[in-house]
């Protein structure tokens, strides 16, 4: 005798069929909305990470920043005009790789090679040729500039549109 034949059997395979169609389905859904969950929790604990971050880099920021504004066009041309300006790139020199040592390790990726392109043009600056070249001061301005511009990106601010580069401070 064929079992597939008899009526009670086939409705069993049927209904076991249905089972496991439905148990199949019920798997693929938890799974689904397990990896959305563990997307969400990534998020959010990206965004307290990056919120964590910003609240760290703003004290350290704002002491950078201060100590970037000793290269402002005004006071570069001020320094160069009373024959200072090596002490003063040196003096900033100095006060720059003090602040990496304290607060460098809050750098971005970014911010830290745009810190080491100044820092190249500063050391490059204090050697005895460059000293007296107008466009290399234009260089550090553009350093200064570029690095603030990757600091406001760090810190989540709108970045600023420049003027000419001979405008900047």
């Amino acid at each position: 005798m064929n079992i597939l034949v008899d009526p009670q059997i086939t409705a069993a395979l049927i209904a076991l069929l249905g089972v496991l169609v439905s148990v199949f389905l019920s798997v693929l859904t938890s799974q689904k909305q397990l990896k959305v969950e563990i997307q969400n929790l990534e998020k959010t604990i990206q965004a307290k990470y990056e919120e964590k971050l910003v609240d760290a880099r703003l004290p350290v920021y704002q002491i950078l920043w201060e100590t970037l504004s000793l290269l402002s066009k005004n006071t570069l041309q001020t320094k160069l005009n009373e024959q200072e300006i090596a002490v003063h790139i040196l003096d900033v020199y100095k006060k720059l790789e003090n602040w990496y040592e304290a607060s460098g390790i809050l750098f971005s990726k970014d911010a830290y090679g745009r810190f080491t392109r100044l820092c190249a043009s500063l050391d490059d600056y204090a050697k005895e040729s460059n000293r007296h070249n107008p466009a290399y001061l234009a260089e550090i301005r553009k350093r200064v500039w570029d690095l603030r511009q990757v600091m406001r990106e760090d810190m989540h601010l709108t970045p600023i549109v420049p003027r000419s580069i001979n405008d900047k401070d």
